[in-house]
């Protein structure tokens, strides 16, 4: 059964983890500036030998993230050195690989500690209760005054984990904030897009207009603040699960 402070648009559940990169440091020179980054040594050679570059590809993705290369950097590089050795775009073995290398280290690198992803400029889950408890804080007006708008991405289970859902996400976050207020907070809490807005007779049209917007249509629902902190956290609790 539904909570009392459900207001439905839609429904639906789906499953997903958090995606975080790296701190970044200075840009490293462009594809064709210096010799390839020795992180890309093996995957040269398994080219020069013909054998799939994809395992030495995922560990030169990883040791560049670590380094604090950004993505985009980190293939440019990867196919400036293809295109060194074999001519052409890398093949998507590779590609795949080294941004699947990359992610899974950002991942372990910072995952969970920063109150906003670098990715996908999306506030955290603590953020988001600490935002929460400031509404009870102030009192009873204050939290009646606010809502929760809660998007799922109906694509998010095809998409799977790491760094190609959280690029999804980003996107979406990015539709979200072309019709939100601009100080509203726009969380990922895992499985869901949730934004704390403040309620005002526009609320439900927003939804409807970020349906509209995002193709395929996300699942779309507002929630109600319960009327205490304690049914409050456990709501953003049950919103984490898939």
């Amino acid at each position: 059964m539904a909570a009392p402070w459900r207001e439905p648009l839609g429904a639906g559940r789906s499953r997903r983890r958090a995606a975080v990169p790296a701190a970044r440091r200075a840009l490293p020179p462009g594809p064709g500036t210096e010799a390839p980054h020795p992180a890309l040594d093996a995957v040269g050679e398994a080219l020069r030998e013909g054998r799939d570059p994809g395992p030495a590809a995922h560990e030169a993705g990883s040791a560049l993230a670590r380094e604090g290369w950004p993505l985009e950097q980190a293939l440019d590089a990867l196919h400036g050195l293809h295109g060194s050795l074999v001519g052409g775009d890398p093949c998507w073995t590779a590609v795949r690989a080294l941004g699947a290398g990359w992610g899974d280290t950002v991942l372990s690198l910072v995952g969970g500690t920063s109150c906003e992803d670098p990715l996908t400029g999306l506030a955290g889950a603590a953020h988001l209760r600490t935002r929460v408890r400031e509404l009870f804080r102030a009192g009873p007006p204050v939290v009646a005054a606010h809502a929760l708008l809660v998007v799922e991405d109906v694509l998010d289970d095809r998409a799977g984990d790491g760094l190609p859902a959280a690029l999804r996400r980003a996107h979406l976050g990015q539709q979200v904030r072309t019709v939100v207020p601009g100080d509203a907070v726009v969380a990922d809490l895992g499985p869901r897009l949730v934004v704390l807005v403040a309620r005002d007779e526009r609320l439900h049209r927003r939804a409807a207009l970020l349906q509209r917007l995002v193709v395929p249509a996300p699942r779309t629902w507002v929630e109600g603040l319960p009327p205490d902190a304690d049914g409050a956290a456990a709501l953003l609790c049950d919103l984490t699960l898939a």
